[in-house]
C-alpha cells in the first residue's frame, strides 16, 4: 500500500454499507482479541461510551466527503491500483477501524457538531505516542504532524523483517529524502530538510523544515516477534472466513 500525502480530499462520498459482518454489537469481544496485538497506542478499554463513539464515528465517515484529515488519499493515489485496494479494505472494515480509533482515544470525544471539513482526530500530542525508543522498533502505521502549523501532513506504513522497515527506519528514509528530493514536489518540497542543498522557498510556505516542523507518531504498531501463530493467522484472510478483518474480493 502507498503512503498518503494529506493534500486533497476524495471526490466522492464513501457510500459504505451500514455494517460488514462484525457489527458494533460484537465490538467488545472483537476489540479484546485485537488489542493485545496492537502496540504503540494508549491503552483504553472498549466500554459502552467508546463503542457508542465508534458507532458515531463510523456513521460520520460514511457520509462525509473525505475520510478524515490525516487519512486522506490524493486523487493520484485514489486513481492508482494500490490506492483502490487500500480504500477497498478500509471501507470494508470501516466500523472496525472506527472502533480502534475510538478505543485508543485517537478521535475527539464528542463528534456531534463536526462539519464536513473539520479534523476528527485529537491533537497529535494527546492522541498518539511519538515514534521513539521501543516504538521506533515496531512495524505499522505512522503519521507526520506539523507541530508548528498544527496539522496532520502524512500517513504511511512500514512493514517487513528488516531494520529499515520499522517505524524508525521509515523516518530515517524520509529524512534522507527530505534532503535529496527537496525539489521533487510533495512532502519533501513542502518540508525540505535543513540539510537540503537546493530548496524552493516558495514551496516551503505553509510548511517548514522537516526536522523542526514534522514529528512522527505511531497510529497502530505491531511486533511480529511477539505475536503467536494464532494471532497472525487471525489477521490474515483464510478459507474458514474467520479472519478478524473483512477481506473482500475487491481487496484480494
Amino acid at each position: 500500500a502507498p503512503s498518503y500525502d494529506v493534500c486533497t480530499t476524495i471526490a466522492q462520498p464513501l457510500n459504505i454499507p451500514r455494517m460488514k459482518p462484525t457489527s458494533m454489537r460484537d465490538a467488545k469481544g472483537w476489540f479484546d482479541s485485537v488489542s493485545p496485538i496492537v502496540k504503540g497506542v494508549h491503552a483504553v478499554a472498549a466500554d459502552h461510551a467508546v463503542i457508542s463513539l465508534a458507532d458515531q464515528l463510523s456513521s460520520l465517515l460514511r457520509t462525509r466527503q473525505n475520510t478524515f484529515e490525516g487519512l486522506v488519499l490524493t486523487k493520484k493515489e485514489v486513481d492508482s491500483k494500490a490506492g483502490e485496494i487500500c480504500m477497498s479494505f478500509y471501507k470494508d472494515n470501516l466500523h472496525l477501524f472506527a472502533l480502534m480509533h475510538s478505543a485508543f482515544a485517537q478521535v475527539k470525544s464528542n463528534l456531534s457538531y463536526e462539519s464536513e471539513d473539520t479534523c476528527l482526530l485529537r491533537d497529535a500530542s494527546d492522541a498518539f505516542l511519538a515514534v521513539e525508543g521501543d516504538i521506533a522498533e515496531l512495524e505499522g502505521v505512522y503519521i507526520y504532524y506539523d507541530v508548528i502549523n498544527r496539522i496532520f501532513r502524512r500517513v504511511g506504513k512500514s512493514e517487513g523483517a528488516t531494520v529499515t522497515a520499522t517505524l524508525g527506519g521509515r523516518h530515517s528514509a524520509h529524512l534522507k529524502n527530505a534532503a535529496k528530493k527537496a525539489l521533487d514536489g510533495g512532502l519533501y518540497s513542502k518540508y525540505a530538510s535543513v540539510n537540503a542543498e537546493h530548496v524552493c522557498k516558495e514551496s516551503l510556505k505553509g510548511g517548514g523544515r522537516f526536522e523542526t516542523h514534522l514529528k512522527q507518531y505511531c497510529m497502530f504498531g505491531f511486533d511480529r516477534s511477539t505475536m503467536t501463530a494464532a494471532q497472525k493467522a487471525a489477521l490474515l484472510p483464510n478459507k474458514a472466513d474467520s479472519s478478524m478483518f473483512v477481506w473482500s474480493e475487491a481487496t484480494m
